[in-house]
This record gives structure tokens, sequence and C-alpha cells, in this order.
């Protein structure tokens, strides 16, 4: 017996044309090379700049500091067991339990991720003093700043983003390595809410600070914490006064006043090159940036954040929203010499080759 199908179609009336979306231009492939000078590299899989992060802290002679909003990373955690075996006094930062979680339920995050971060920290308590806090979002590492300083800047959580991710690491110089140690120190006094007990799994609110920490003075460092928002003065100040802009950020806050002054820039006659990942949190800005001249670029694993002008750039942890540029912890740097070069062009080379 012969079955005809059966065939149904009906008209739709378009009165509005479709919305922007992505239109993907090549394959998606991780960026290269990961080494780009012995100060800047990206992340990827064979784990340059994971390595230059553990040959930092196996070189710690004193102090190790670290700041994170989430670390699962085992060759970090094994780097920062050996320095506290050796001796090392080893302190960590990192974001509050509620708020992995709150992100985790917000952006779609694995819960393995959050799982792994717990078990390591319950790892690492009898060797590192952990505390956190809800607002803890920046990423750095600081060692002994008494000393020898030293130190690197990243843009990537200490996790998997330190090979799957597309990210920038930047190695400070002294100066830069003690202010942010600096920072650090403010963060663990005055902005932390709770310790881990060193037979982890255990939180403890933390008393009040037997003295407040000095504020370190501006410069290159610059920062979103209680009181000081040097951060977002030093994106304003790049985003308004540059002739050409390549922005880069994961999250992207339309009606913010950096996304805002970003699409002023764009109508003006600004060049804008705009980069992010392609996912819906981002849609609604990059719709309004697209609108208003900028040339809107995205790759699957994006996760930097930086803004590149002809004269300056700025590497920081924060993306483009409230919750990063007016309030949480976190970090920037300000860069004018051959580092800046360095991530001018690789920015520029990422415009090339973004998929999106």
């Amino acid at each position: 017996m012969t079955i005809e199908p059966l065939r149904n179609s009906r008209s739709v009336e378009v009165d509005s044309p479709l919305p922007p979306a992505w239109l993907r231009r090549r394959e998606t492939r991780h960026p290269q090379p990961e080494r780009l000078s012995d100060d800047v590299l990206q992340t990827g899989p064979a784990g340059a700049l994971r390595a230059a992060l553990v040959e930092t802290i196996d070189g710690a002679q004193e102090v190790v500091l670290l700041v994170t909003f989430l670390l699962s990373d085992t060759e970090l955690a094994d780097a920062l067991v050996r320095a506290s075996e050796r001796g090392v006094r080893c302190y960590l930062l990192t974001a509050s339990e509620t708020r992995l979680q709150q992100v985790i339920d917000e952006d779609g995050f694995e819960r393995r991720m959050l799982e792994e971060h717990k078990a390591l920290l319950d790892r690492l308590s009898s060797h590192v003093l952990v505390r956190s806090g809800s607002h803890f979002h920046a990423k750095f590492l600081v060692v002994d700043p008494a000393g020898a300083p030293a130190g690197w800047l990243c843009t990537a959580n200490f996790n998997r983003a330190l090979l799957d991710s597309v990210e920038l690491g930047v190695r400070m110089t002294q100066e830069e390595a003690r202010t942010a140690a600096g920072w650090f120190n403010v963060g663990f006094w005055t902005e932390a809410e709770r310790e881990l007990s060193p037979q982890g799994g255990r939180l403890a609110k933390v008393s009040a600070a037997p003295a407040t920490p000095a504020v370190p003075p501006p410069g290159a460092i610059v920062m979103t914490a209680t009181g000081t928002h040097s951060l977002a003065d030093a994106a304003a100040t790049l985003i308004s006064g540059a002739a050409d802009l390549v922005v880069s950020s994961y999250g992207l806050a339309p009606a913010h006043p950096a996304v805002a002054a970003l699409a002023e820039r764009a109508r003006s006659g600004v060049r804008v090159t705009f980069l992010t990942r392609p996912r819906p949190a981002v849609a609604e800005g990059a719709r309004l940036l697209e609108a208003a001249g900028a040339t809107v670029l995205a790759h699957d694993k994006l996760h930097a954040k930086a803004i590149v002008t002809p004269t300056q750039v700025l590497v920081m942890s924060a993306n483009l929203e409230s919750h990063g540029l007016d309030s949480g912890f976190e970090v920037g740097l300000l860069l004018s010499d051959g580092r800046a070069d360095t991530v001018r062009g690789l920015l520029r080379a990422w415009t090339a080759e973004f998929p999106w």
C-alpha cells in the first residue's frame, strides 16, 4: 500500500526585519602561538601560561599571594603545596561558595567546576590560608613582595580556562607586583568575609583586622574595591580619548556607562571593534554596538578582558558590567611599554581570526 505524505503550509506576514544574528565566517580554532613574548602569554592547550604561573610559585622564597574567582587547577595546587612544604607562606583569596553557585545558576557553568574548587580548597587548607568573599573576581599572582617581587596578572580563572579559554596573562614589573601585593593586603584584611579552617570544609567569619592596611597609591595597577574605582576611571579615560578602540569582554551590560560610551564613540566615527563570546547574555549589548557602527566579532571560548588604544592598553579581570567596574574586587594593569605593543598586536590578530 502506498501512503501519500500530507503537506501543509502557511504564510506569515512579517512587518519588521529579522534581528541581527551571528554569522560564522571560519572554523573555530584556538589562537596561536601561546608565548607571544617573555612577558605576555595567551592560554592554550600547551599550557604555557599555566607553566609560567607554576614556575613563579616554584621560585618563591618567602610568600605566595594568589587571587582567583575559581581555583581547580591541580598543577597550581601542587605548586602551592610544594611551596608550603619548603616553608613559604601561602595565601589565597577566592570567591565565596554562594557567589560561585549563583554564577553556575545564571551562566550554566558546569557544576563540576564548583565541586572541584571545593575539593581543592579542602586539600590546600592545611598548606594555604584561604579567605573568601562574595565579590572577589580579580586574578593575579604575586610572590616575595618584600624581597624580589614577581607576578602575573591574568584574565583567566585558575582552572581549565588556562588550557581551554581564550585568555591573557601579563608579567608584572617589580613595582607593579608590589602594588598588587598591597591590594592583596587590602582584600585579605578588609574585604574578605570568611576563612577556611585548616581541617577543611568549615568556613568561619573573618574577625576585625588588627590594623587597616594602607591603600596603594595610584599607578599602573588599577582596581575596583570598596571606596576605589580607579579601574572604571581608567577604562572611561581610554574609551573617551582614543581615535581607535579594540575592546574584549566576556560580559557586556548594554545599560552600563562604559558600553554607552563605546556606542557613542562608534556613532561619532571612531573605529570601534568589540570582541566577545557569542552567547545570549551579550546579545542585546552586541546589537547596540553593531547598530552604533562598531564591528562586533566573537570566539566560542573568549573570556579575556582588555581595552586597546594606539597609545595605551588596559588588561583587566572585570567585564563591562556593573559587577566588575562599579562593585566587586577587580584588578587591571595599564600598559604603555613593549607589553602594550604585544597585546595590541595580539588583539589585532584576534580581529582577523575570530570565527563569528
